[in-house]
């Protein structure tokens, strides 16, 4: 995490060169744009660094100054409200001169300036990351008070410590009718991408009961049959289930089942890894932080029909929902990934049990944190903290769906 002040440059070592794009040309032929997304009203800031101070061997050092009115092209910012932004780096690179000005250099990350040596180019993202900048000036303060020296022994109360990461609230889903619905984006369907590099999910759940309803992109009915993609529930003795179909049939279809029930009533951490392949040794699950697959005796593997890629189809990424039926859930910090996560992964995902901040984890493609941070305000939005904006809507629910209820 990047730390500064209001009204102040600040100085960022930024991991660039393990993610370098454009390995054609000289590091001298690279500048970085960097995107600032603020956590509280959204507002976005562009800046290239006014200097570099140093390329070593994995990150770039960068300085940015502070202007009342800013200049992107020489790094001048002046970010406000304080807080929580968000940060994105993307390379930018020349064939000829660099001149970071007007014209010759983009202005977002989707700018494309006309073909010529002299204008840079947007080679794509590099990193991300946190800024935490802190107010320097303002209503905020704090007053301190002095008290007089007490006349006999001091003691110290703790109380409950204020995390970083703040996970207060889930969704409960009452098995009737209650769900969220993401909509049908590209990015939902496995390997979207067409980069190879895998499908993932992660999430928290609670149960009360067998059968249960959980994570769905799959049988939506249109132009005279249904559609399938994949879907997870728990089966009739309460065990986790990962189905993947092929082809948009249900006829082709590779599961998955943890060979541990859940534990009514408690909170756990789910993680599925596929690395597209079509082997009993290609789709991995993690309970609670331990490793679920047929090698490791845990876990059983089944597939049906001709299996090949999953087709992208018109159904919608849902929750609390499956196959037409809705599930009895609490379910909280939803993410999808456009790669197969490792185990060192799902180990940083689950952090010994107390979710943690997934903002910066590669190929995140979606993540829905289920109410937080502001409860039942945020209803009937269930907003995506990734980069991707694809929020989710509380449907036939209601703002007392938000729960104080989290692992």
């Amino acid at each position: 995490m990047l730390q500064a002040f209001t009204q102040t440059g600040f100085t960022a070592d930024i991991t660039t060169e393990d993610n370098r794009i454009n390995t054609s040309v000289a590091s001298s032929q690279i500048r970085f744009l960097v995107k600032f997304i603020n956590d509280i009203d959204g507002s976005i800031a562009y800046a290239y660094p006014n200097l570099i101070l140093g390329i070593k061997p994995r990150y770039t050092s960068m300085n940015f100054i502070w202007f009342s009115t800013p200049n992107m092209f020489i790094g001048g910012i002046n970010l406000l409200p304080a807080g929580h932004w968000k940060y994105e780096v993307y390379e930018v690179s020349w064939i000829g001169a660099v001149v970071v000005g007007t014209g010759t250099a983009p202005v977002t990350e989707i700018d494309v300036l006309p073909i010529a040596n002299t204008n840079g180019i947007i080679e794509g993202i590099v990193t991300k990351g946190i800024l935490n900048l802190t107010e320097k000036v303002g209503t905020e303060q704090v007053q301190y008070l002095e008290h007089e020296q007490a006349a006999s022994t001091n003691y110290v109360y703790y109380g409950t410590p204020v995390t970083s990461f703040p996970n207060v609230y889930s969704l409960g889903f009452d098995g009737v009718d209650d769900f969220v619905t993401m909509g049908d984006a590209d990015i939902f369907t496995p390997n979207s991408s067409g980069a190879n590099r895998g499908f993932s999910m992660s999430f928290w759940v609670k149960v009360p009961s067998i059968g249960q309803k959980i994570i769905s992109k799959n049988y939506t009915f249109s132009g005279g049959s249904r559609h399938y993609e994949y879907k997870v529930s728990t089966d009739f003795n309460g065990k986790l289930n990962f189905n993947l179909f092929s082809s948009d049939t249900d006829a082709n279809n590779i599961v998955l089942r943890l060979d541990t029930a859940l534990t009514f009533d408690t909170w756990h951490h789910i993680a599925l890894s596929w690395n597209l392949g079509i082997t009993n040794a290609d789709l991995i699950g993690y309970q609670d932080g331990v490793k679920y697959s047929v090698a490791d005796g845990n876990a059983t593997w089944g597939i049906s029909g001709t299996f090949t890629t999953v087709t992208n189809t018109v159904n919608p990424l849902e929750m609390g929902k499956v196959d037409g039926n809705f599930g009895n859930i609490f379910l909280d910090e939803v993410s999808i990934f456009d790669n197969a996560l490792t185990v060192l992964d799902v180990a940083s995902i689950y952090n010994n049990g107390l979710p943690t901040d997934l903002f910066t984890m590669p190929y995140l493609l979606g993540w829905w944190r289920n109410g937080d941070v502001l409860g039942a305000a945020v209803y009937p939005k269930i907003t995506d903290d990734s980069t991707n904006s694809n929020d989710g809507t509380m449907t036939n629910m209601d703002s007392g769906d938000i729960v104080a209820d989290a692992p």
